[in-house]
């Protein structure tokens, strides 16, 4: 594969972290809504790598802003549709930990973390925290659905058409 069809170190550093906070966010969410494990220390680390994901989409961004990403061999609508499934991706990234945020926020708890004491970004009230719970629960889903369509394009590409598109985001050999 060409040098200049990769993403630079920098984008794939970032996306293969942030899949893996994404990843750990889904499932440390769906042990909360089970009720799975020591529950305080679950949404300890809910809370924890929501602020690394909110941290990392912002950098994502900013990188993709200031580095023009690699061309992509793609015909029209799949590209269309790459672009749209990326922006969609993007800003559940941001706006996820921002409902999580305002979530707790509602909730009346301050909203502390390794010891760090954020601003409350919403008011206390169990009518916003209801609603920001619903709200927070459907991006969850919004957001598993997009990785699972990320990651089978990706699949698809992959071992289906053998186009090298997984290349791009590893550095190379």
């Amino acid at each position: 594969m060409a040098e200049d069809s990769r993403f630079g170190l920098p984008a794939q550093l970032l996306h293969w972290v942030m899949a893996v906070a994404i990843i750990t966010m889904l499932v440390l969410g769906a042990l909360l809504v089970g009720s799975l494990g020591d529950y305080p220390l679950v949404l300890a680390w809910h809370k924890a790598v929501g602020v690394v994901v909110l941290v990392l989409a912002v950098l994502r961004i900013g990188n993709r802003i200031w580095h023009k990403p690699p061309p992509l061999s793609l015909a029209q609508p799949e590209r269309f549709i790459a672009a749209g499934s990326e922006l969609a991706m993007y800003t559940l990234f941001l706006v996820q930990p921002v409902i999580g945020w305002a979530l707790v926020s509602a909730s009346g708890v301050p909203v502390e973390i390794a010891g760090m004491r954020f601003p409350s970004i919403a008011p206390t009230s169990i009518g916003w925290y209801g609603t920001l719970r619903e709200t927070h629960a459907w991006v969850a889903y919004a957001l598993l659905a997009c990785v699972v369509a990320h990651v089978s394009a990706v699949l698809f590409h992959t071992i289906g058409l053998r186009d090298g598109l997984l290349a791009r985001m590893l550095p190379r050999h």
